[in-house]
């Protein structure tokens, strides 16, 4: 065991996921996450209990607060400012966005290079609104964890408060007078709620094989709607015209399709349904006569998608696999010879950029 002014800690990395949590829940599971050392801590409460707070926010983790803010937070809840640069004891505090969701990892020591403890907090959600309620219980209960426990619930926060006219007073640490209770506080208003449904708007370039002769490039506009588990979608694809040589000539195909998705959401990554429809366009060239003929195309098959965000949750960079079956097959001929025929299979990888409105 590790022992950290008067607070013990397990070395073992400890891992608590979040789920949809009211706070009384995410007390417990606070609590749980420092194990022991809560009820341990003797006389925290006197003396010194600042710390030196080192915070780092990663890509993709832009919708979590910035270290203003969470000093700010911090210092609102316990009712002083706990944070010294002079400070004995150290909190690291490291936000990264994994391919599961967000994660926390908070690391407590008496300098950055002898780390006693460390806890890693883990959410499932795209924004940091879940995740950074437990990692601000997490932090203010680390750093006193009697103060603390009184605030963790937001309704009992005005019975707890030090009256304006008697500020709290710990040890040295800078006094900071008690903030009366608002409906969003500084930290919260850094991070707004996800909306249920929110609208979707994005631009893709492609490279297709099996809709064209060859390889052919592509173009999308998308929109739709998208919740936290479910979207649906609609895209408007353009591909661009590719040649086959036909005798002396040649034959350009061209097309656009009309396509709708139907998707499943987990954290970054969508599985669709997908259906299309739209005409292609075929148009002989270097004969004698020039021929041009048109056919409707009609295909059904899957998407597979990831986005990353890029500016919090606001702006996205999304890359996506269609496989789709050709429910209706098109013959060009020439002169009465099949000059193509449209396979029977199409493949189209997309890489583009979204952006959520609501």
């Amino acid at each position: 065991m590790a022992q950290i002014e008067g607070q013990q800690f397990p070395k073992p990395a400890l891992t608590c996921t979040i789920g949809c949590m009211v706070l009384g829940r995410l007390a417990i599971a606070v609590c749980m996450l420092l194990g022991p050392g809560v009820a341990a801590a003797d006389d925290s409460t006197s003396g010194d209990v600042s710390a030196r707070l080192v915070y780092q926010r990663d890509a993709g983790a832009e919708s979590c607060a910035d270290e203003a803010a969470l000093r700010a937070e911090v210092a609102r809840r316990v009712g002083f400012n706990p944070f010294k640069e002079d400070a004995s004891r150290v909190i690291v505090c490291r936000v990264d966005r994994t391919v599961h969701g967000l994660r926390a990892r908070i690391e407590l020591g008496n300098d950055t290079d002898h780390l006693e403890a460390a806890r890693e907090l883990l959410s499932k959600r795209a924004d940091c609104q879940e995740l950074s309620e437990a990692l601000l219980v997490a932090l203010s209960i680390a750093i006193n964890p009697l103060v603390s426990a009184a605030r963790i619930d937001p309704e009992k926060e005005e019975e707890t408060a030090p009256p304006e006219s008697e500020p709290a007073q710990r040890g040295d640490s800078e006094v900071v007078p008690p903030l009366a209770r608002e409906p969003a506080s500084t930290f919260v208003a850094a991070l707004p709620p996800r909306p249920g449904v929110e609208w979707l708007v994005g631009a893709d370039g492609a490279v297709a094989a099996g809709l064209n002769p060859g390889l052919a490039y592509a173009a999308t506009i998308d929109i739709g709607l998208a919740g936290r588990r479910y979207s649906a979608e609609g895209d408007l694809r353009l591909v661009a015209p590719s040649s086959v040589v036909v005798g002396r000539g040649s034959l350009r195909v061209w097309q656009w399709a009309v396509l709708l998705a139907a998707c499943a959401r987990r954290g970054v990554f969508s599985a669709c349904l997908l259906g299309s429809g739209g005409m292609i366009y075929g148009a002989a060239q270097g004969f004698a006569i020039s021929e041009k003929s048109q056919s409707p195309e009609v295909a059904a098959g899957a998407r597979g998608a990831v986005e990353y965000p890029l500016a919090g949750r606001r702006l996205r960079l999304r890359a996506a696999v269609d496989l789709t079956a050709a429910l209706t097959r098109t013959h060009f001929a020439v002169s009465g010879v099949d000059a193509w025929v449209s396979p029977p299979a199409a493949a189209v990888l997309a890489l583009g950029l979204a952006g959520a409105f609501f």
